[in-house]
């Protein structure tokens, strides 16, 4: 690689020719959308889902359809990818008393300690959503896609998109009502529901000097 600055796609080929160094810059590059995209729901298996997603997109890379942003490719294997722990991780707490105590809150205590009381009510609600109104909300508001590219990544017609975000929205207004005994914590909250949202962005995400931001081997 001889330009400075080569685009993803670019950084993806050289990995998939066995530059792993080319791997490593685009998975830094990507580091805090794909771990939060995974912390917020296996906080104790985000690594190895964002290892396990990397792969993916480095196997399929001659499948990417002209013109599709890399970000967009990215976060529809990734999705792939939970919605494959999703199922097998529930099929097994199923079958354990008590499972439903236990589903991943996505917060670790230092994290809750950090977060303003916004927040954690922002998030506690969110995560009372169906997983379908929860990637909707995180793909527009976390990851700033466009409704057209949020609709690539789950599938669905932006139409739906629309539909989805503005119910969801309505939905976590219920939820905020039914957590918080607060009436001015919950109308605060909802008052600046987009600031919110993008605000726990960086909760979620982490620089690439800790474990995951190096590409694992593309072999």
């Amino acid at each position: 690689m001889t330009d400075a600055s080569p685009s993803d796609h670019e950084l993806l080929v050289a990995w998939g020719h066995g530059d792993e160094k080319a791997g490593t810059v685009l998975v830094r590059r990507h580091f805090e959308s794909l771990s939060r995209f995974f912390r917020g729901r296996a906080p104790g298996q985000h690594v190895d889902l964002m290892q396990k997603a990397w792969l993916g997109c480095v196997e399929s890379r001659d499948r990417i359809p002209p013109g599709l942003p890399f970000k967009v490719y990215l976060m529809g294997i990734a999705r792939r990818v939970l919605l494959h722990y999703m199922r097998e991780h529930y099929k097994a707490l199923a079958t354990e008393p008590g499972a439903e105590d236990r589903r991943d809150s996505g917060r670790s205590p230092s994290m809750t300690l950090l977060m303003a009381d916004e927040e954690k009510l922002l998030l506690q609600a969110l995560r009372r959503l169906s997983l379908d109104m929860q990637l909707t909300l995180e793909l527009f508001y976390w990851e700033e896609l466009s409704v057209e590219d949020v609709a690539t990544v789950l599938g669905i017609p932006p139409g739906t998109v629309k539909s989805r975000l503005h119910h969801a929205k309505r939905l976590l207004r219920e939820q905020l009502d039914t957590l918080e005994p607060s009436a001015a914590l919950v109308e605060s909250t909802a008052a600046n529901l987009e600031h919110w949202a993008r605000s726990i962005r960086r909760f979620l995400g982490r620089p690439p000097t800790e474990e995951g931001a190096k590409a694992p081997s593309a072999s």
